[in-house]
């Protein structure tokens, strides 16, 4: 069925940029990097591409993971929009590390 002009909910979830808040894990973290690094420290994060992968850089330009969350596809159409994003660093264990992804802008 078409013809609706409302928001898709399912597919294309329709979202202000600015009130994005994910918490998720940072994938395929580097362990040299995330030595140097504690809880509520913040990276930001780039998109390598159009279409990912997003990646967490620390302050000295150190790539410490990439993200994967459910919502990349949001994420990368804000920054395409001229949104930039953070990652907070809310909990590490050993290789672990969970962070809250936010607008920085």
């Amino acid at each position: 069925m078409s013809g609706g002009s409302g928001p898709v909910i399912d597919n294309t979830p329709v979202t202000d940029c600015s009130s994005i808040i994910e918490h998720t894990i940072l994938n395929s973290p580097d362990p040299k990097v995330l030595s140097k690094l504690k809880v509520n420290d913040q990276l930001q994060l780039e998109a390598k591409t159009d279409r990912g992968p997003l990646v967490a850089i620390d302050s000295s330009g150190n790539i410490a993971g990439s993200i994967t969350s459910g919502i990349l596809a949001q994420l990368l159409d804000c920054i395409k929009k001229g949104y930039k994003f953070i990652a907070i660093i809310e909990e590490m264990d050993g290789g672990k590390c969970k962070v809250e992804i936010r607008s920085s802008r």
